[in-house]
């Protein structure tokens, strides 16, 4: 499964996060979110989540695989989406990201990015 598609959402007063219903067959079997590199966040299937680990774990050892590997692994949750297809954003996360409510969801194939809104429109400007 590709994920595609726009979704805007707002967090729950206890910090939750509603995945898009078109998305949650691809995370029965759990959600890995972690820094993205454009003060988003990405979303993973857990099974997609653990290839990408093991190519990161598998490369050479050096100063920047290194780094790479301690942003990766050190910022991400791990979830399994509760029965309304809720996952928890915590501070760490939203706090990286600037999500204080409103949020955007965008299918980018593999995964997806959960943006601020306001973020997002100041970095992604409509064309």
């Amino acid at each position: 499964m590709f994920f595609s598609g726009t979704f805007e959402h707002s967090l729950d007063s206890k910090n939750r996060l509603t995945i898009p219903a078109k998305f949650r067959q691809a995370l029965l079997g759990g959600v890995a979110i972690t820094k993205g590199k454009d003060k988003c966040l990405v979303g993973y299937p857990l099974e997609r989540w653990r290839q990408i680990g093991e190519e990161l774990v598998n490369r050479e050892d050096t100063e920047e695989n290194r780094r790479e590997k301690r942003k990766f692994f050190a910022s991400t949750v791990e979830s399994i989406p509760d029965r309304q297809g809720r996952v928890l954003l915590p501070p760490h996360l939203r706090e990286y990201a600037n999500i204080t409510g409103e949020v955007v969801i965008l299918g980018t194939g593999d995964c997806f990015e959960i943006w601020d809104k306001e973020t997002l429109e100041r970095e992604i400007p409509d064309e």
